[in-house]
């Protein structure tokens, strides 16, 4: 939406769109795919304006040893991405759900036009943008 002002700008707003995207979670996954790397949630500019409290919470941590917070770190990490692991399979059975609630076995009669997929053809690199990858029509 940014871009419909000046459309030769587009390659300095990439890394902000970048960002935000990385940043914001999805559905799909029910996380962020910057916290499915990092194990954290990202640390934003209105997150600095109280740096106390973010110091606050890293003392709360100064009690245990230093390989035991890295280890619990870690297990919440690979939580995290085995929950989106399940949200990921629970997403593409919905779309099989929906998918296979609309879609309609095809039966053809005798004398029906058809197409032939050619699968020669249809491998990348053998053919360009606009060649036909579909021979025919056939009775």
């Amino acid at each position: 939406r940014t871009l419909d002002d000046n459309q030769r700008t587009w390659h300095t707003k990439l890394k902000l769109s970048l960002w935000a995207d990385k940043t914001t979670p999805k559905r799909s996954i029910g996380n962020s795919p910057y916290k499915l790397v990092y194990g954290k949630e990202v640390v934003l500019p209105i997150s600095l304006e109280l740096p106390a409290l973010e110091l606050m919470k890293q003392l709360e941590l100064s009690e245990f040893k230093p390989m035991e917070a890295r280890y619990v770190e870690l297990m919440e990490l690979e939580e995290i991405r085995e929950y989106a692991v399940h949200m990921i399979e629970k997403d593409q059975a919905l779309v099989k759900r929906w998918f296979d609630k609309k879609a309609r076995a095809k039966t053809f009669q005798e004398g029906n036009l058809v197409l032939k997929w050619d699968a020669d053809q249809a491998k990348p690199g053998k053919h360009s943008k606009f060649d036909a990858i579909w021979s025919g029509p056939y009775m």
